[in-house]
């Protein structure tokens, strides 16, 4: 009976927290979106039509290119960003497993908005690519900074 209590007690109190994390709004585990997960699961990626402001360009991605070849239920885009590097911009999407209820934003809706911000470069022409080295950073469209 006292090695039923002692392994009882541990195993409750773990549940519990366990119980609490996975209702924590902030528990939800965001991750990069691969190239070949945005290629497959969201039908591709494009750069929209760019504009150049005095201190930041600002940069539409539009999902669904082409057909995806699979649909994941519960995928949620949870941000995008960029950054400029080497003569180009890299820019990324994150994901992560829907949270549900009021506000959420499913991968479609979150799609909406998918607005790169990043400072103004100096001027030149930059080539837009998807941020995944594995991938081969491929090329989603370009921008002329002036």
């Amino acid at each position: 009976m006292k090695t039923f209590r002692r392994v009882l007690w541990p195993t409750a109190i773990l549940l519990a927290l366990a119980s609490v994390a996975c209702n924590d709004p902030m528990s939800v585990t965001t991750t990069l979106a691969t190239w070949s997960y945005v290629e497959k699961g969201w039908g591709g990626v494009a750069l929209g039509s760019p504009t150049v402001e005095a201190n930041r360009v600002s940069l539409p991605l539009n999902l669904g290119v082409h057909p995806p070849e699979r649909i994941d239920s519960a995928i949620c885009i949870s941000r995008v960003s960029g950054h400029v590097e080497n003569g180009r911009i890299a820019v990324r999407i994150y994901k992560r497993i829907c949270k549900g209820g009021p506000g959420s934003k499913t991968a479609a809706e979150g799609a909406e908005d998918l607005t790169v911000h990043v400072g103004k470069p100096a001027p030149g022409r930059y080539a837009v690519v998807y941020d995944d080295a594995s991938a081969g950073f491929p090329k989603i469209g370009e921008v002329e900074v002036r």
